[in-house]
């Protein structure tokens, strides 16, 4: 059971850092006729002090979406020997500690990324595609172009290694995602979330291609801890939120009388604890 508590004065540093955005909704988009932009917008949030991905606007993770059962294949680049495997992607389960390898995928240290493949098993229309990551240092930013197809072009190229322009293939280029703030720490989590509110769909596709790539290269460890990827079918079920190795979280919190201290109670590790915190501890912190 992990216990944890905040004074009113650490609050108002805390609620001031609590969700960085970076960037701000932006448009990877070309202009119509008319002048209405058109293509995927990204909203991306920074959460220093989370531990559920709960942001402020990407959705939180799910179980029950698209990727689940989709086929993820590395195209280029290698898994680090102490990352998980590429199935923790798409298990619907999150991370529970800042640091914690096997729970995350993230390529081989001292290379720069690589590039993963989602086959979906059939053509669907994709409302949206959000990914998750998680690490206390430099490890927690997001850097990667997504590309899609439906597979049907002439040409098309299902496994476009480094080197090889994937527009030139048959992939439409979506969008190019960069997490890193300029300035404080990058530590925390990081979500993503790509859509198209004009269309409502980001397209009608089969494949997706992530062309990622480390965060710095001042040394080894710039590979980014992805936690999982969602893939939401426009025609599918209402996205059912992702539980942790633990399974679901138990978690409680509670405020002083004076409104000075805010304290939480995290019991997902002994849920049998839950009711004497709350009847016995709570009252007398």
């Amino acid at each position: 059971m992990v216990f944890s508590w905040v004074t009113a004065a650490m609050c108002s540093v805390l609620d001031a850092a609590e969700t960085f955005v970076a960037p701000p909704p932006s448009r990877n988009a070309e202009i119509d006729a008319h002048g209405v932009p058109v293509g995927a917008v990204i909203s991306a949030d920074h959460d220093a002090y989370g531990t559920d991905f709960q942001f402020k606007t990407v959705p939180v993770p799910a179980r029950n979406d698209a990727a689940t059962k989709a086929e993820f294949t590395l195209v280029d680049g290698q898994r680090d020997r102490n990352s998980g495997p590429l199935g923790v992607l798409h298990d619907g389960r999150i991370p529970t500690e800042e640091d914690q390898p096997s729970a995350n995928f993230f390529f081989r240290a001292g290379t720069d990324g690589g590039r993963l493949r989602l086959d979906l098993g059939s053509v669907i229309a994709v409302k949206r595609v959000s990914t998750y990551s998680w690490h206390p240092n430099t490890r927690a930013p997001q850097v990667y172009r997504l590309y899609a197809s439906d597979g049907a072009a002439s040409g098309f190229n299902a496994a476009p290694g480094r080197g090889t322009d994937p527009v030139a293939c048959g992939w439409k280029h979506v969008a190019s995602v960069d997490t890193r703030s300029q300035e404080g720490d990058w530590g925390g989590q990081h979500g993503v979330t790509i859509t198209d509110p004009i269309a409502s769909v980001l397209g009608r596709f089969r494949y997706l291609l992530f062309d990622i790539s480390r965060t710095q290269s001042r040394d080894a460890f710039g590979n980014t801890f992805f936690s999982e990827i969602d893939v939401v079918d426009a025609e599918g079920p209402e996205p059912v939120p992702a539980t942790t190795g633990q399974g679901e979280r138990i978690v409680k919190a509670f405020e002083t009388e004076c409104g000075r201290y805010r304290f939480t109670i995290d019991a997902t590790a002994a849920p049998d604890l839950m009711g004497w915190a709350n009847m016995e501890l709570a009252p007398v912190v």
